[in-house]
């Protein structure tokens, strides 16, 4: 959207500020975060149904058709139906892209846990947060391709074709690296009772719709706090380095922000191990609480009039702080869960759905926050991103059993003591789940490994 504001009445594109009352950037979120939600569904339940695959390389083969797609349209003349039109049309493939790029989220992290060449539920983990890290990546992807065709000797208009086509490649990459590739050893396993048999196990052995509710609940707090507070990252950035006013400034600042991200993922994966999925959420959904109370009580002082001339710096860093904190911990926690509490036959399925309901609360964030911060301040809002993140905290507490996690630990640690054979998947996973502690019988979320996991 950066190059089509620079390419503004320019021949050969059809925006305008104005256009649809000044929402066109947030429609168009809007649009592909429902396809998101309609991609998690549909292909995390092709993942259980017809394979991780097949289901991969569909996916991937929407978001190569859609991402080229959309830097070919082209409105035929310059009248307001022409540019209705070819706007339109830009918006029915940003919906089939995220249909692809919601399709992902199950099928990515349901193959890192399957394929990580380890039995052991820290080592999937740490897999499955590796997967994550590369979203971390992908988000600071776009603020580097942008600053580099803004310093390509090409109009703007070509420039806004590149940006929304350059999305095509890590899609094609996919393409040819599943071509051919064998299911992994837990999804054949599953495979062999129809779907509907799936999902009854799945239902019968394990507290399936507790767990959905609590993964569901606590992905759909968090991506209203991440993509709600993604709104006032421009006037953080404002009030340090001033209002960009080319492409490519505007993408340096948010490539400042995004660069928050790289580190405080990793953090995240390093933690996995010695404090587990349940501990990792927690704490991210406390700091994420106290950091936007922080903001909240420096915000007033230090954007006033009277202000000190370093006050901007240390908004900026005060924000920085609260960044890192929403892209550690509970970020990572809500995609790594899932793949404890599902069994194989539903695990795909039921991370779509729990991802779903992440992109419900990411659309809710973008519209509630950009249409009540003008009206109520920053400061309320943040206020409010602190209670949700409570809310998430305590449901991470109260729901979310790490009984299983420190069994496992322990008994890889007496293994490595011992110098023993190591259990097999079976009985590993057979021993850790029957030696919990018996408060865990009783938690809502119980984990849902067992020699498929």
């Amino acid at each position: 959207m950066l190059f089509l504001s620079d390419a503004d009445g320019e021949e050969g594109l059809w925006y305008h500020e104005d256009m649809w009352g000044g929402q066109v950037d947030a429609i168009i979120k809007s649009i592909s975060f429902v396809g998101s939600m309609i991609g998690m569904c549909v292909m995390g339940y092709l993942g259980d149904r017809i394979g991780r695959n097949p289901a991969f390389a569909l996916t991937s083969l929407l978001m190569v058709i859609f991402s080229l797609a959309s830097g070919l349209i082209y409105a035929p003349g310059t009248s307001a139906k022409d540019n209705n039109v070819a706007m339109g049309l830009l918006l029915v493939c940003r919906f089939f892209l995220g249909v692809g790029i919601g399709g992902c989220y199950p099928l990515a992290s349901t193959k890192g846990a399957e394929e990580c060449g380890s039995t052991h539920a820290i080592d999937k983990n740490q897999a499955v947060g590796v997967i994550y890290f590369w979203q971390a990546v992908g988000d600071l992807f776009p603020y580097i391709s942008g600053m580099v065709l803004a310093l390509l000797p090409m109009g703007d208009p070509l420039r806004f074709r590149f940006a929304l086509s350059v999305g095509l490649f890590p899609p094609l990459a996919v393409l040819y690296m599943t071509y051919g590739s064998g299911e992994s050893r837990q999804h054949c396993a599953s495979s062999r009772r129809s779907y509907l048999e799936q999902v009854r196990a799945g239902f019968k052995e394990h507290d399936a719709i507790p767990n959905f509710l609590t993964t569901a609940v606590c992905w759909m707090l968090y991506d209203v706090s991440y993509y709600g507070s993604n709104q006032f990252t421009p006037r953080m950035t404002e009030k340090v380095f001033g209002d960009g006013v080319t492409v490519f400034t505007k993408c340096w600042h948010g490539a400042v922000d995004m660069l928050v991200g790289l580190p405080a993922t990793w953090h995240s994966i390093w933690l996995l191990r010695y404090w587990g999925t349940k501990r990792v959420q927690l704490s991210g959904f406390a700091s994420i609480a106290v950091s936007s109370v922080i903001v909240a009580v420096v915000w007033t002082p230090l954007t006033s009039d009277d202000a000190s001339e370093g006050s901007a710096y240390i908004l900026f860093a005060i924000y920085l702080l609260f960044y890192y904190a929403v892209n550690w911990g509970a970020k990572m926690g809500a995609f790594v869960l899932p793949q404890e509490v599902y069994k194989p036959e539903i695990r795909a399925t039921f991370t779509g759905l729990a991802a779903a309901a992440g992109k419900f609360g990411a659309i809710v964030g973008i519209w509630l926050f950009e249409a009540v911060t003008p009206i109520i301040g920053l400061v309320p809002v943040m206020l409010f991103v602190a209670a949700l993140s409570t809310v998430g905290a305590l449901l991470s507490h109260f729901y979310i059993s790490d009984g299983l996690w420190d069994s496992q630990k322990a008994q890889m640690a007496e293994q490595q003591r011992s110098q023993s054979t190591p259990y097999d998947a079976l009985t590993l996973e057979r021993d850790a789940h029957s030696s919990h502690n018996p408060s865990i019988q009783s938690n809502p979320l119980q984990y849902g490994g067992d020699s498929e996991n």
